[in-house]
């Protein structure tokens, strides 16, 4: 579960660049 806690961050943040 602590694997997918990193990817789910990352997600995040380049989907909040992309939607900027």
């Amino acid at each position: 579960m602590t694997q997918v806690s990193w990817t789910e961050r990352f997600l995040t943040v380049v989907r909040k660049i992309l939607l900027r």
